[in-house]
């Protein structure tokens, strides 16, 4: 599976040059495959995740375009990020959006925050970088209803 995902698809990520995609999405990919990818998801949802990246916090952040990928089947979005606060500030201004990211895991430098909503799993990461920290924001569509199906 990982050589499907090896793509030669730059992340966007602020000062990460030639960093693989790859490279930060396994751990989405994890996701998928433990909670059933599922089909395509209408262009509905899909218009609403954008208005939800869209909307988020500027302040500190400063966001760099969203992605819209499609990995073994399964849609997602990555909207990456840098910041001139720490990595505990960004994910504590992240983690106000209390509808998206309902739990938080701290390992060393990174801080994730992940949750459900509807049909849609989203996860921030953040690295502390320098005197700031840079990370992204990730929206992946899992469908329980169809487990398995693409």
């Amino acid at each position: 599976m990982k050589n499907r995902l090896a793509a030669n698809t730059s992340s966007g990520l602020p000062g990460r040059r030639g960093l693989r995609l790859s490279a930060i999405v396994p751990g989405m990919l994890l996701l998928a495959l433990a909670g059933g990818a599922c089909r395509a998801t209408s262009a509905q949802g899909a218009h609403a995740v954008e208005a939800r990246l869209a909307a988020l916090p500027a302040g500190q952040f400063k966001w760099g375009e969203h992605q819209a990928l499609r990995l073994s089947g399964v849609l997602v979005y990555v909207k990456p990020f840098t910041s001139g606060g720490s990595a505990a500030q960004a994910a504590q201004s992240l983690a106000n959006h209390a509808d998206l990211f309902q739990r938080v895991l701290a390992a060393g430098d990174t801080i994730v925050l992940s949750g459900l909503q509807r049909d849609w799993h989203w996860l921030a990461r953040i690295e502390s970088a320098g005197p700031g920290s840079s990370g992204y924001v990730s929206a992946l569509h899992v469908d329980a209803g169809h487990p398995g199906q693409e």
